[in-house]
Parts: C-alpha cells; sequence; structure tokens
C-alpha cells in the first residue's frame, strides 16, 4: 500500500467516524434520535460531549496540526547550525553572491 493510499484510508476513516459522532445533531431532537445507530452513540458518548465537543474537533485538529508544524519547523531552524555541511555550502553561496553583487556596483552591507 502507498503513502498516498495509507493516507486517503485514514482520512476516509476519520471523516466517517465524525459523521457518526455528528448523527445525532442532525436530528431535530438529539436526546431522542430517530436513527438507531444514531442512538447507539448516544448510549456510549454523553450528549453534553456530542453537542460541545464533537463540532469544533476538525478546528482543533487544525491547529494542532499547526503547532505540530511550527514546532518542527522552530527545531530544524534551531539545529541548522548542527549540519556544518549545509552551513558551509550556505555561507559559501551567500559569499558568491556578494561577490557578484559588489561586481555589479551594488552595495551589500
Amino acid at each position: 500500500m502507498t503513502r498516498a493510499t495509507r493516507t486517503v484510508t485514514l482520512l476516509v476513516a476519520l471523516a466517517t467516524i465524525y459523521g457518526l459522532l455528528l448523527l445525532p445533531l442532525l436530528s431535530p431532537d438529539p436526546a431522542n434520535p430517530p436513527s438507531p445507530i444514531a442512538a447507539a452513540v448516544i448510549s456510549v458518548i454523553p450528549l453534553k460531549v456530542i453537542v460541545e465537543i464533537v463540532p469544533v474537533l476538525p478546528f482543533w485538529a487544525i491547529v494542532s496540526f499547526g503547532a505540530y508544524l511550527l514546532g518542527r519547523l522552530g527545531l530544524g531552524v534551531l539545529k541548522f547550525k548542527n549540519v556544518d555541511s549545509a552551513f558551509q555550502e550556505l555561507m559559501g553561496q551567500l559569499e558568491n553572491s556578494r561577490k557578484e553583487l559588489k561586481g555589479m556596483g551594488v552595495g551589500t552591507d
């Protein structure tokens, strides 16, 4: 199974679970849902959780994912100087760029 297939499968499974959790909210009276599946969801998860927490789960997931990515970015920036070969390569490119710009008459200071 490829990485894309695994990702799509996971997203479909999560969307299905989220849809089942929202099912009681689609009925006019969430406390007495007409669907047996919605009644089963309410019997497992309290109605207060379904009404107050489940609708904001996608926003929580997006914020958590963003925080995770910002943490990875910050850690990469902190560890960048520890990768000596990449650091030396970048510094060499910067020095070459400065020389080229000075040759064209552009100040870099």
